[in-house]
């Protein structure tokens, strides 16, 4: 909340309650301001707090330079932690194109105001002045927390505009992703307890707690950040890098199920660098087709796994104002640290249509082959998805889709205590939500409830999920 001067300052009598402006404002009158000086000739005039605090951000955003001065001046004697004082002296830093002050006088004007439509303007000087220091990432956050607090959709378009030409115009650019997931089979464990093996005259085996499913939570957190090293009207190429962090945490349940087990083994932390190259095609220059090239090193249980060299190529083409199709075909090659190596490949396809309610369907299909360490892992893996995103908003404020899929993995290889092949088929449903009325920096909750079912002939393999996942995401 922003302190009082007069509460500072009980002891001042005029000074306390009244704001001294001399004849430095006369010429540069604004509204009540104005006014008085007019009317005493630029002699010292009476001018209440609140008012002077109004006029001295008004001076400021409309670009009276020399009245802001001199009413900021004044009011930041009686009070260092004026917001409106702070605001009106940002924007004349920022008219005399002194960038750090201005950012610094801005900062601290959004710090210290309790005023929506002020932190507003306040956040947008941030923003301004960052970006003419050419601080990309700060002059970002601070146009997304503009963003925030836009008094209405006409500002909130504005900031939104401002954003995109901002990510278009500087050759930096991130992304920061963060989720945590609450789930009933953190390990993706059994859900039976005993094993049977053979027909006729079958065996039972019990299963291992730790290899059954185990109750915790899973959080991941990831920044990507990108440089643009070349752009032309054709495409443009980007170095690329990224960090990602998960970490698994079983629940009290789960510690007393499995004592031994080490959840730890779960988490990984990768460390990612490459190069990225996209280019418009066609004549409509409708279609975008994105090469992508780099390595990544993955480190789990805090030794270093495998590092892997990896390639994706991205095809996405509107084939009309309502249809949009997206192809991607992606592979690593995973060499470990034992000298072992695995190689994964995918590849998926995306056919969306948008209804003119806004309302939108998306089917996915997708191969995925695993040449694995070893032999009895290698598996090739089909799966199906589709996805209804709602147009206009079921609930106020909130985003909704659902989605269902089925997987159908098989491993032909696999020879373990007497089975010969593997087979899983899978089952899932998703219900996604995006809470856009909660709102920081231009990021919103992003919750996802999903079910999972996968049933194979090895009873070790049957597996049932619940999970909540809760996690952010970018509004603009």
């Amino acid at each position: 909340m922003r302190r009082s001067a007069l509460t500072r300052h009980r002891n001042m009598t005029s000074v306390g309650r009244r704001l001294y402006a001399t004849a430095l404002i006369t010429g540069f009158g604004l509204s009540a301001v104005g006014v008085l000086a007019e009317e005493t000739g630029g002699n010292v005039v009476d001018i209440p707090l609140d008012e002077a605090r109004i006029a001295a951000v008004n001076a400021g955003i409309t670009g009276n330079v020399p009245l802001a001065r001199a009413i900021a001046v004044e009011l930041l004697k009686i009070d260092p932690d004026d917001a409106d004082a702070h605001l009106a002296m940002s924007t004349v830093h920022l008219s005399e194109q002194d960038w750090e002050a201005a950012f610094v006088a801005s900062k601290r004007a959004f710090r210290f105001s309790d005023v929506s439509v002020n932190r507003y303007h306040a956040a947008r000087v941030a923003a301004a002045a960052a970006i003419a220091n050419k601080r990309v990432i700060p002059a970002q956050y601070w146009l997304r927390r503009a963003g925030d607090l836009a008094p209405g959709p006409v500002q909130r378009r504005a900031v939104e505009r401002n954003f995109r030409l901002l990510r278009a115009e500087t050759p930096w650019s991130y992304k920061f992703r963060f989720s945590a997931v609450p789930s009933d089979n953190v390990n993706g464990g059994s859900s039976n307890a005993v094993l049977e093996i053979g027909e006729e005259n079958p065996e039972y085996w019990v299963i291992n707690p730790a290899s059954q499913a185990l109750s915790g939570l899973t959080t991941t957190a990831g920044l990507n950040l990108a440089y643009r090293i070349n752009q032309n009207a054709d495409g443009q190429t980007s170095l690329t890098s990224g960090i990602s962090v998960k970490r698994v945490f079983l629940s009290d349940e789960a510690k007393e199920q499995a004592p031994d087990f080490d959840a730890d083994r779960l988490g990984t932390t990768s460390l990612s660098f490459g190069i990225s190259h996209a280019r418009i095609l066609g004549e409509d220059r409708k279609a975008v087709l994105r090469l992508n090239g780099g390595i990544r090193d993955v480190w789990s249980d805090g030794e270093r796994s495998y590092t892997a060299p990896t390639a994706s190529v991205i095809y996405a083409d509107k084939l009309s104002d309502d249809v949009q199709l997206v192809l991607q075909l992606s592979a690593e090659n995973r060499f470990y640290t034992d000298s072992s190596d695995a190689l994964h490949a995918s590849t998926a396809g995306v056919l969306s249509y948008t209804f003119p309610s806004g309302a939108s369907v998306s089917g996915l299909l997708s191969y995925n082959l695993e040449d694995a360490r070893l032999p009895q892992w290698d598996s090739s893996t089909w799966a199906a998805k589709i996805t209804y995103t709602f147009g206009k908003p079921v609930i106020e404020g909130v985003d909704l889709s659902i989605g269902a899929g089925v997987t159908l993995s098989d491993y032909p290889d696999f020879n373990v205590l007497g089975f010969n092949g593997r087979e899983d088929e899978g089952v899932f449903a998703e219900l996604e939500a995006t809470l856009t009325k909660i709102e920081y920096a231009g990021f919103s909750p992003h919750l996802r409830l999903r079910r999972a079912i996968t049933e194979s002939n090895i009873d070790l393999y049957d597996t049932q999920e619940w999970s909540f996942s809760v996690g952010i995401e970018s509004n603009f």
